[in-house]
C-alpha cells in the first residue's frame, strides 16, 4: 500500500494592511488644539478684562458727572490711597442717596487703586461729584470671585478638553498613518 502524498505546507497569506488615513486628518486634529488655546486664551483674557474694566473715571473738578450703571449690579468705587477722594455720590434721577454695601472684610486693589465702597444703584445712573480737594474717583462693577474662578476653569479647561482630544487624536492618526498600506492616487 502507498501512502499518500504529503500536501506541501502553504503558509496563510498575511493580512491585509489597513489604508493609510488621509493627510486632512492631520490638520483636522492640529486645528482643534489650535482653537482650543485659543479660546483658553481669549477665555482668559475677557476674564482679566472684567475683573479690571471700569465703567467710568471720574474727574475732581467739583462738578457733577452722570454715569450709566446697571441697577441689577453691585458697583465698586475705585480711589487712590495717596491722593483721597472726597465724593459724593447720588441717585442720578432723584438725587437721592444710594445705597452704600460697604468693603467687609475684603480689598480690592488694582494698580495704584484701591477699592473704597461698594454702592447698589437705585436707578440707571449715578451722580458723581468729587471736589477739587480730593482726588479722581473711578467706578465699575464689583469683581466676582464666583465669575472670575469659572473664567479661569473655562480658561484652562477648554484647552485642556479641545487641546487634549486634538493631541489624542493626533497621536492616533499617526500610528495610522505609519502602519497603514499607502492610498492609491487615481491619475
Amino acid at each position: 500500500m502507498s501512502s499518500p502524498a504529503p500536501i506541501p505546507y502553504v503558509p496563510p497569506s498575511p493580512p491585509q494592511r489597513r489604508r493609510r488615513p488621509s493627510g486632512w486628518w492631520f490638520l483636522f486634529a492640529g486645528l482643534m488644539i489650535v482653537v482650543g488655546l485659543g479660546l483658553g486664551a481669549a477665555t482668559l483674557v475677557l476674564t482679566i478684562k472684567g475683573f479690571t474694566d471700569i465703567d467710568a473715571h471720574v474727574n475732581a473738578d467739583g462738578r457733577p458727572h452722570q454715569v450709566s450703571v446697571d441697577d441689577s449690579q453691585t458697583y465698586l468705587l475705585w480711589g487712590r490711597p495717596s491722593d483721597p477722594s472726597d465724593c459724593v455720590v447720588r441717585d442720578g434721577q432723584t438725587g437721592g442717596s444710594l445705597v452704600r454695601v460697604g468693603l467687609g472684610s475684603t480689598s480690592y486693589t488694582r494698580g495704584s487703586w484701591e477699592g473704597l465702597d461698594t454702592i447698589e444703584p437705585i436707578g440707571e445712573s449715578v451722580e458723581i461729584t468729587c471736589s477739587e480737594a480730593g482726588g479722581d474717583l473711578e467706578i465699575g462693577e464689583k469683581p466676582s470671585l464666583r465669575t472670575f474662578a469659572g473664567g479661569l476653569a473655562l480658561g484652562v479647561g477648554i484647552p485642556i478638553v479641545l487641546g487634549g482630544a486634538g493631541f489624542v487624536m493626533l497621536l492616533i492618526i499617526g500610528i495610522l498613518f505609519a502602519t497603514g498600506a499607502p492610498r492609491r492616487r487615481s491619475v
